[in-house]
């Protein structure tokens, strides 16, 4: 079972920062593409040098991989490793020459993020694997998911529209019940959250001329803007 808990930091790190900060849908040469095994299996290959395979008809070559490893198979003579891999939506082989400090060890069916080449051989789409990582983390695995349907979508319909939105500044008040509330969120239990009455005597003691049409008004704001959510009429926690 993949322990909850580690960030996502370690994502992508055996990219460069430019690479990082494009994908494939802007750069078809040197960025790469979130994709699943499906994906890889139906990729028709153009035998173009620059982006050698389409996927839904968008020119790809760098792919990354978040899947299950059913076969991690050394080979006895030259050392290249083959890899299985599976994410529920089929089943595509890797390959990959180790490094000189072997490869980071990997539990029985765990899941891994490989990065690598999209290729063909003997009629077959196989993943040319020059980084691969253990998955510390299983809400990796729905991360890399969601973001394989952005890249899917951004290649079919373009880029998502600037976000033009701008998120008024807090006032005082509104500040110090945001405050008021995450504390009592990371020092109670978290599903319970605040009691009103609690947050009302809290704010009170900050703000001895606060009215009841300010507190409700700096609640409705908070709730507005995304940065506090309703449990019941009573409770309030951060999101």
């Amino acid at each position: 079972m993949i322990p909850l808990g580690s960030s996502f930091s370690s994502q992508g790190s055996c990219l460069t920062s430019s690479q990082w900060a494009q994908n494939s849908v802007s750069n078809p040469t040197f960025g790469f593409r979130r994709v699943t095994v499906r994906q890889l299996l139906d990729a028709i290959n153009t035998n173009d040098y620059a982006a050698p395979f389409q996927i839904h008809g968008f020119p790809v070559k760098r792919v990354m991989l978040v899947a299950n490893v059913y076969l991690n198979e050394p080979h006895s003579s030259s050392g290249l490793v083959r890899y299985g891999f599976d994410d529920g939506s089929g089943k595509i082989m890797g390959n990959r020459w180790p490094e000189k400090e072997g490869d980071p060890p990997f539990e029985a069916f765990g899941y891994v993020r490989a990065f690598g080449d999209l290729s063909r051989f003997n009629g077959s789409n196989f993943l040319k694997v020059y980084n691969i990582q253990p998955i510390h983390d299983a809400h990796e695995i729905y991360y890399h998911i969601l973001h394989a349907m952005v890249d899917a979508l951004s290649s079919e319909r373009g880029p998502p529209p600037p976000i033009m939105h701008k998120r008024k500044p807090l006032t005082p008040v509104q500040l110090d019940l945001l405050t008021c509330i995450s504390d009592r969120t990371l020092h109670e239990d978290e599903q319970l959250g605040i009691n009103l009455e609690v947050a009302v005597q809290q704010m009170r003691n900050h703000h001895p001329q606060l009215t009841a049409i300010d507190f409700w008004s700096s609640i409705e704001f908070l709730l507005d803007e995304g940065l506090i959510l309703s449990i019941d009429d009573n409770h309030y926690k951060c999101t």
